[in-house]
């Protein structure tokens, strides 16, 4: 697992999920997604079935345009760590978000990740 830690899930609601209790390895990356996946991912979130949808405009709206992620350091780190955010995956079963360290020595301090959906 890329993730270091124990991942705490807490949903908040159908729309909204909050991870405690990971960090990341210098470079590593740790992946999150769907419980019901057909590939699964470190973290596991129950959720009911994210899809893309239509926008008020009739404009197909993908799941990496609707799921927002937001990774916040909840731990005191002597230097700054870039995180990125890699959102994959066309439908439910195949969605996937990889958090990656992209330093290659830093470990990050421990994050607080919320996936939204909007």
């Amino acid at each position: 697992m890329a993730f270091t830690g124990t991942p705490v899930i807490k949903k908040v609601s159908d729309r909204l999920f909050r991870i405690t209790g990971v960090s990341l390895a210098g470079d590593a990356t740790g992946t999150i997604g769907f419980s019901d996946k057909s590939s699964a991912a470190e973290v596991s979130l129950v959720a009911p079935t994210w899809e893309p949808y239509k926008n008020s405009e009739g404009e197909a709206v993908s799941l990496q345009d609707a799921v927002w992620v937001t990774i916040n350091p909840v731990t005191d780190v002597t230097a700054a760590v870039p995180i990125s955010v890699v959102k994959t995956g066309t439908g439910h079963l195949h969605f996937q978000i990889a958090v990656h360290n992209d330093t290659a020595a830093t470990t990050s301090g421990g994050l607080e990740i919320y996936v939204e959906f909007h």
